[in-house]
């Protein structure tokens, strides 16, 4: 995709996704990128800036990752997210979270996946009690392998995964966990 912008004004930021884009071709005449140094003192007064704790926690991690085990609302308390944990430990990969457990304060938003989180394309991406409404979906939808664990079999997310399992996260994540480091130690 390619579109045009102009600004009115001498100074202009434009903010970008990581993957939504494709790189440029070799040799493709690009618009001159500058990079300025900004001090918080160079900035109007009518700025605030405000450091929120943890804000940065997982940001990176998310949209480089090759695995990621994400929980959703199908978790029963913030506790439970040590079992998504305990997985993507085991398959040495990154937590990621959908916005319910955001807006519950359950983790930070540095950690959420889907559209108004990070965007993710890791090669294997497991959904543990996540619905997948549609915000969700389009920001896993470039991941390699989705699985998805759900007790109800009839969830969005069962309708576009490659592997739909249906049971309780609660019974299946310390099993999987406890495989995946069985078979690694084998």
């Amino acid at each position: 995709m390619r579109t045009t912008a102009t600004w009115t004004s001498a100074l202009a930021v434009a903010l970008f996704r990581p993957h939504e884009c494709a790189p440029a071709e070799p040799g493709t005449q690009m618009a001159p990128i500058e990079a300025v140094a900004l001090a918080a003192t160079d900035l109007p007064e009518r700025v605030a800036i405000e450091l929120l704790p943890g804000a940065d926690t997982g940001a990176a991690a998310l949209d480089t990752a090759d695995i990621i085990v994400s929980g959703g609302r199908g978790l029963r308390s913030a506790d439970e997210l040590d079992l998504v944990r305990d997985l993507a430990d085991a398959l040495g990969g990154t937590v990621g979270v959908s916005l319910p457990l955001v807006d519950m304060g359950w983790a930070p938003r540095a950690m959420q996946v889907g559209q108004t989180g990070t965007v993710v394309s890791p090669r294997l991406y497991i959904a543990c009690g996540i619905s997948g409404q549609i915000q969700h979906k389009i920001g896993i939808e470039k991941s390699g392998l989705i699985v998805a664990i759900n007790t109800d079999k009839d969830a969005p997310i069962m309708s576009f995964c490659d592997l739909g399992i249906v049971g309780d996260l609660r019974t299946l994540l310390p099993k999987l966990a406890a495989e995946v480091r069985a078979a690694r130690t084998a």
